[in-house]
């Protein structure tokens, strides 16, 4: 597993990659709108940045990529 740092307005924000044998697509449908570990706080940049790596993850994931 590995953690994407995202820095918006002096904070830092730590984003989990889920390995696919967690089941990344469940969990983080499921994680979207209440993540302690994704919204730390009220800045659309953070949010936006956790949808981006979201995003890409489910499509490379969908494609069979195995390094999504």
């Amino acid at each position: 597993m590995t953690q994407d740092t995202l820095h918006a307005n002096g904070k830092f924000v730590l984003l989990e990659k889920l390995s696919l044998d967690r089941g990344i697509i469940t969990e983080l449908d499921q994680s979207m709108a209440a993540s302690k570990d994704a919204i730390v706080c009220d800045d659309n940049h953070v949010v936006q940045g956790f949808t981006k790596v979201y995003s890409a993850n489910r499509e490379r994931y969908c494609q069979g990529d195995p390094s999504a």
